[in-house]
């Protein structure tokens, strides 16, 4: 039977912990990158919204209840450009 010593203890629990903080170093790395990518997307959203809007230069007649969107043929779907990003806002939890 082996004998467990101290140092085996202490090597163990390091490796733990530092298997820990690489997961967790992982789990900010890849939120930075969602964040990141959520705040593109609405970026080239709002320039895109905008260039439509350019090119179908819609002026509303009295009674005219159709969207740019729709005159264009184009759906314009809740999540397709959002107003808010998920997230966005929210109190950071102190730490």
């Amino acid at each position: 039977m082996k004998t467990i010593t101290l140092n085996d203890i202490k090597n163990d629990l390091l490796g733990i912990a530092m298997e820990l903080e690489a997961e967790a170093a992982d789990r900010r790395r890849r939120n930075a990158a969602r964040r990141h990518l959520q705040a593109r997307r609405g970026i080239e959203c709002h320039y895109e919204s905008l260039r439509l809007a350019g090119e179908l230069n819609h002026e509303p007649v009295e009674g005219d209840d159709i969207t740019p969107f729709r005159r264009a043929g184009l759906q314009r779907h809740p999540g397709d450009c959002p107003r808010r990003l998920p997230g966005a806002g929210s109190p950071r939890q102190a730490g």
